[in-house]
């Protein structure tokens, strides 16, 4: 299931919930590359299709190009987007947003 399906799920259940996501390296199999953490290919297309599928009227958008990373902020969240962006921190080691 993908991002964009599980999204309004939790929402549903937690109406202030915030959402970050990291999008994932592709691996090249014939040339045994991993293509570098800068503006994947996957980060590219949420960059696109998630402004369209969730607009600016529950989040505000906030993206990450060095990381490839992506974050929904809830206006109605019970933390703010600092607190959000350092739990971010923890769990990816300290990257920063932009």
């Amino acid at each position: 299931m993908t991002c964009a399906k599980v999204i309004p799920l939790l929402l549903n259940q937690f109406p202030s919930a915030s959402f970050a996501f990291a999008a994932a390296r592709s691996f090249d199999t014939k040339s045994k590359t991993i293509e570098p953490l800068f503006r994947t290919q996957r980060y590219r297309l949420y960059c696109e299709m998630i402004p369209k599928k969730f607009g600016q009227q529950t989040f505000s958008h906030h993206i990450n190009d060095d990381i490839s990373s992506y974050l929904l902020y809830n206006r109605q969240s019970n933390f703010s987007l600092n607190e959000i962006q350092d739990m971010f921190r923890a769990t990816y080691n300290g990257t920063d947003w932009i």
